[in-house]
């Protein structure tokens, strides 16, 4: 792309440093931004035709830097968000991407965040509100180990528990941690209302992505017909009772075709 047909946001007169933002592993994404300006913000799936395209060692050299302008310039604050899933392990293989793809400034900062915190950053900083309570209800999110926020309760809690549910009180100078919800990753105790959703999708719908037809078709349920206990309620955490465990297990039961 030549200086003539550049958009502004890439001409010599930005203002700001440039961020670069990429979620790396579910839903992967990826976003430009000048200071606290929006240059684009795309996810993987709208370059690839691949719904809910996780992201892989690649995806900069493949699909990003070939379709997306800007990421010739010198990047000063780049952000990466990690999923739950396994793919931190390939770590090394996502620098020596970034390394050969990439121009990282000599002073460019660095940061990691979490998984609910990611979540956190995606609705409120975008909103058109001074303060906001923000909950995150999730399948699972980061392992407490990987937590980038201050929470009072992750001290003495096993570093490989999962966040399940988040809830935090927002500002435009601070993100303060309330609560959250953890699952200690005993897969006889599913715990919280995502994880309730993700088993009652995959009872229905196998595959990925598929929360949004059950969304689609509750309306049209009627939740006394199976005789089912409502979910166990305490505060902000959700138990799910046994007799839906128990009922979801059967996944065959449900599924038509």
């Amino acid at each position: 792309m030549n200086d003539a047909s550049a958009p502004a946001f890439l001409g010599p007169a930005v203002l700001g440093p440039v961020v670069l933002g990429i979620n790396r592993t579910q839903d992967a994404s990826i976003c430009l931004m000048h200071g606290s300006q929006l240059a684009w913000a795309i996810q993987k799936e709208r370059l690839t035709r691949h719904k809910h395209h996780w992201g892989k060692p690649g995806d900069l050299r493949q699909h990003y830097r070939p379709a997306l302008p800007g990421l010739e310039r010198p990047v000063e604050v780049l952000v990466e968000c990690y999923s739950s899933d396994a793919e931190i392990a390939a770590l090394a293989s996502y620098e020596a991407e970034l390394a050969d793809t990439l121009v990282l400034a000599p002073d460019c900062r660095r940061a990691r965040i979490s998984h609910h915190l990611a979540h956190l950053y995606s609705v409120f900083h975008p909103s058109p509100f001074r303060e906001a309570a923000v909950m995150v209800v999730d399948g699972q999110g980061s392992p407490v180990a990987d937590f980038t926020e201050h929470w009072d309760g992750a001290a003495g809690v096993p570093g490989d528990w999962r966040e399940v549910s988040s809830f935090y009180v927002a500002n435009r100078e601070r993100v303060t941690c309330i609560g959250k919800q953890l699952w200690d990753r005993d897969d006889t105790r599913l715990v919280g209302l995502g994880m309730f959703y993700f088993l009652l999708t995959q009872a229905l719908f196998p595959g990925e992505g598929n929360e949004g037809k059950v969304m689609g078709l509750a309306p049209h349920g009627d939740a006394r017909v199976l005789a089912l206990p409502p979910l166990e309620v305490d505060g902000y955490r959700v138990a799910i009772p046994p007799a839906w465990r128990a009922l979801l297990a059967e996944r065959g039961r449900f599924r038509y075709g």
